[in-house]
């Protein structure tokens, strides 16, 4: 059921379709019956093909001249890759990050607690390698790795917590 509000909205919206509908006639006969400027007839036409001057640089090529464009597969690169994309070698594949275990924040130092991929566990400053990252920041549960020009940030891992259920039997 539509509400009175709703049903004046619908009889306004159908006033403006119609107002509208009204104007586009109008605008169609005033276009279809418009007196034509000129009575030149061959003025509103088109130029024909000896009307139209030739470009007198561009040379007419031969069909064959454009069998590269048509022979072309079209799922290759449009261009082919420079001498210097193809010589160059893949970057290496990035190296899996260090597990961060634990920081130690002082007044005017920091540690970072850190597992490099070989499985060995270190205790780390600012500016100190792992693995070939630099530490760059070490923050309370952070710590920020410099590789190259891509920094990455390390979260300590919160651990979850386990549930234990123990049954406890007494004896009387």
């Amino acid at each position: 059921m539509v509400g009175r509000s709703g049903h004046s909205s619908l009889i306004g919206a159908m006033r403006l379709v119609r107002w509208l509908l009204a104007g586009g006639a109008v605008v169609l006969i005033v276009l279809i019956f418009r007196p034509a400027a000129t009575s030149d007839v061959a003025s509103t036409m088109p130029p024909t093909a000896e009307q139209v001057p030739a470009v007198p640089d561009e040379p007419l090529r031969e069909l064959a001249w454009f069998a590269p464009l048509w022979h072309r597969d079209l799922q290759q690169e449009l261009f082919p890759p420079s001498q210097a994309a193809q010589e160059s070698e893949p970057p290496p594949p990035p190296k899996p990050l260090p597990v961060l275990l634990g920081t130690f924040i002082e007044a005017d130092r920091q540690f970072a607690h850190l597992r490099n991929n070989a499985g060995r566990i270190q205790v780390l400053t600012v500016g100190d390698d792992v693995d070939g990252y630099a530490i760059s920041a070490i923050e309370r549960g952070s710590v920020m790795l410099l590789r190259g020009a891509a920094t990455y940030r390390l979260e300590l891992q919160q651990p979850k917590p386990q549930l234990t259920i123990r049954t406890v039997t007494s004896t009387p």
